[in-house]
């Protein structure tokens, strides 16, 4: 009997397999979907040169991924007017309205996402684009689309560095760099950019450095590794437009170092292994393949994203690299030489490329195998941060023969258990820290790291502003400036006399220096160490050319002359008073017979 049964059960399940079969094999298979290029529109078909163009692309069809290369890539091939090729990818967008409610940003979504091919011209004449849509790596359909470039546009064009190690612009003018961090939102989002910029362009700041971080612009920072935040995206895109309306330059941190710390922000990070990622320990990072091939597929939409921005000065591969879990300069190195090397590969505009360390001695190696094109510092809580910075940046500069800037400083770094720069309401730590990376050699202001929660509600603006005002007019590109020359001539003084430094610059018929006494300090601001006069003594300058020179001095905290004067080099030599002071004084030494 159990046989019997057996035997029913093995002929009804081959009844159920026939039939089953037989309605499968006559089903309609569904034909794959072809993609299409539904339009291709230009922004702007008569842009002038500098003008950024988007090429907007829609497609028909179904997308499983589309942050998948390998199921969907959209590139471009652009005919230039001398006739060179240029090949650029498009990126995935998606539009947005912005609406600020009860304090917080709330990003609405506007129509369906699409791609975007974005250019910035930089000669006049008729532009081709051949617009290429692949499908699982075979090319599906094109599309041509032109626009003509004719005059130039008020834009000074990209950001270049010279062989004298200070900034300029394509149009041939020096840039000289003034700003702040401003890494990040509050729940604001990009509202405070607009109150940020609106201030630091009224106060002559035409800089600042945003990271990508998970809590704020984190493009890269998604569900899954290889898919971009659009909304992030989109803010990223408002704050770039915005600074470049406000005449501002941006520094873009690709990467934090807490994304790579266990006890920070790892747990989250995309590229671990417990979300997904490639990766199972912070340290593989850097010398994982396909970790490396996740990275260089980001560093890809960032060019295609951001690249044609004038105003974005630099790409910032990483943020204090050295903290990182594990960390090993070798492995670190070779990492940044090779995505620096593909950034450059890929980068049509050529921006500049660094990186970033807690510690002097901590970059040692990249700086030294490399292929960065500035170094930069991040100084915290030495007492007189003038003589800090000042001896580091030369230090920098005569290690690896780049040129510095001073990306983060402060007196302190700490936010918590009352941190020394809310006790320094006058901002004395910013006025170091400005003058002295100005006046020491380096192509920018050292960069205050607390800007939401000192600079903007203290409102120290000002210091930023004054600056301006002393620094316009003087030309850094190509001039071929030095560490200012001096020394004091008569010491036989009391040594409350000659109790100060002078930092400063000059060339051959240019001098200007900063005056401070060694007493002024944002350390002894804070701690009210009552200050005495110093100075009423002579100074002599030397290796300038000899004639008629015009001595201004400067207040330096109003960016206002206080006194002009006629003096004469001669032998290279000319003899100026130091008049009695308590903080500090700036001067400029002008050659009459040329003009500034």
């Amino acid at each position: 009997m159990k046989s019997y049964i057996l035997v029913l059960l093995v002929l009804l399940l081959v009844v159920i397999f026939v039939i089953g079969y037989y309605f499968y094999s006559n089903v309609p298979k569904r034909k794959e979907e072809s993609l299409k290029l539904e339009s291709v529109e230009v922004s702007n078909k008569n842009p002038k040169v500098y003008d950024t163009v988007d090429i907007n692309i829609k497609i028909s069809g179904r997308i499983e991924d589309p942050f998948n290369e390998d199921e969907i890539n959209v590139t471009s091939e652009i005919t230039l007017p001398d006739k060179r090729v240029v090949a650029f990818p498009a990126f995935y967008h998606q539009d947005y309205n912005r609406s600020l409610v009860n304090g917080k940003e709330v990003l609405t979504p506007i129509g369906d996402p699409y791609w975007k091919v974005r250019f910035t011209p930089f000669l006049e004449g008729n532009y081709l684009v051949k617009i290429n849509l692949y499908k699982n790596k075979k090319l599906e359909n094109y599309s041509f689309v032109n626009f003509f470039v004719k005059g130039y546009s008020h834009d000074l064009g990209f950001v270049r560095m010279s062989k004298t190690g200070y900034l300029y612009l394509e149009n041939g003018s020096g840039l000289f760099l003034i700003g702040e961090n401003l890494c990040w939102y509050s729940s604001n989002g990009t509202y405070d950019y607009d109150n940020w910029f609106s201030k630091m362009k009224d106060n002559g700041e035409n800089y600042a450095r945003i990271w990508l971080a998970p809590w704020a612009f984190g493009i890269g920072w998604s569900r899954k590794v290889g898919h971009y935040n659009l909304e992030e995206a989109w803010k990223l895109d408002y704050v770039m437009n915005l600074a470049k309306r406000n005449g501002i330059y941006v520094m873009l941190c690709l990467v934090n170092h807490g994304q790579l710390i266990a006890q920070d922000n790892w747990n989250d990070n995309p590229y671990n292994s417990k979300n997904g990622g490639p990766i199972s320990y912070p340290y593989q990072f850097f010398t994982n393949t396909e970790a490396k091939e996740y990275f260089k597929k980001f560093l890809r939409y960032m060019v295609a994203r951001y690249s044609g921005y004038t105003n974005l000065l630099a790409w910032e591969l990483f943020n204090e690299v050295d903290l990182t879990d594990n960390y090993n300069p070798t492995s670190v190195a070779n990492w940044h030489t090779e995505m620096a090397s593909y950034i450059r590969s890929i980068d049509p505009y050529k921006h500049l490329v660094t990186t970033s360390f807690s510690s002097l001695s901590a970059g040692d190696l990249i700086w030294r195998q490399s292929n960065l094109d500035f170094t930069q510092l991040h100084i915290y809580g030495p007492k007189d941060l003038s003589e800090a910075i000042c001896n580091q940046v030369s230090f920098m500069k005569s290690s690896y023969n780049l040129p510095v800037l001073v990306g983060e400083f402060a007196s302190d770094w700490r936010w918590f258990n009352s941190p020394y720069y809310y006790k320094d309401k006058e901002g004395v730590e910013i006025h170091e820290g400005i003058w002295s990376s100005t006046m020491c050699g380096s192509f920018g202001t050292a960069m205050l790291w607390w800007w939401d929660n000192y600079i903007d509600p203290f409102n120290l603006y000002y210091h930023y502003k004054a600056l301006k005002e002393f620094l316009d007019g003087i030309s850094f590109y190509n001039s071929n400036f030095s560490i200012l020359s001096y020394d004091v001539i008569n010491k036989n003084l009391s040594k409350a006399s000659y109790n100060f430094k002078i930092y400063g610059l000059q060339n051959a018929t240019f001098a200007m220096g900063w005056v401070k006494s060694n007493m002024y300090n944002w350390f002894n601001v804070i701690n009210n160490v009552t200050l005495e006069e110093v100075g009423d003594i002579k100074v002599r300058l030397s290796n300038l050319k000899d004639g008629n020179y015009t001595l201004e001095l400067w207040n330096t905290y109003e960016g206002k002359v206080t006194s002009v004067s006629k003096v004469k080099v001669v032998g290279g030599e000319v003899i100026i008073d130091i008049p009695k002071f308590k903080k500090d004084f700036a001067f400029k030494l002008i050659f009459d017979n040329q003009a500034q």
